[in-house]
């Protein structure tokens, strides 16, 4: 029999790691002492991506990103940072774990959502990340 132990929304995996960042995957020295996998640094990717959309008022609460896909790449930036930033100690280490941060401020400054303002689980025409801008040109 199988025990679930838990379940966790996550936004960034080892299969999307591997595509930006296949060297971290194939290099034992990133993955930490005593862990298999990077499953904390994905848990703490989840935060800090939901962290910013709050900072950027986009969203109040972490149920409102509906569309997982849409702040994945952000979080897989991050995961990234989370996992090289600890063992950066040499000056090249440094400037990978620096661009790897800049890469995830860059993604996540550009994130437009739709978002689930009424908490239905559903985005309706009215939380479209369309409909929240509008621009005009009004003459007289």
């Amino acid at each position: 029999a199988t025990k679930l132990q838990a379940v966790l929304n996550v936004y960034s995996d080892d299969y999307a790691l591997g595509l930006f960042y296949p060297e971290i995957l194939s290099d034992e020295a990133y993955l930490p002492d005593g862990r298999a996998n990077f499953l904390e640094q994905h848990m703490a990717a989840k935060e800090l991506v939901v962290l910013r959309l709050k900072q950027r008022k986009l969203i109040t609460k972490e149920s409102q990103i509906i569309d997982a896909d849409a702040v994945s790449l952000a979080a897989t930036h991050a995961c990234a940072w989370f996992i090289v930033n600890p063992v950066a100690t040499s000056e090249a280490a440094r400037a990978y774990a620096d661009r790897i941060k800049a890469a995830f401020d860059n993604e996540v400054s550009q994130l437009t959502l739709n978002v689930d303002d009424n908490s239905d689980g559903i985005i309706s025409e009215s939380e479209s990340a369309a409909s929240h801008t509008s621009i005009g040109v009004y003459r007289r």
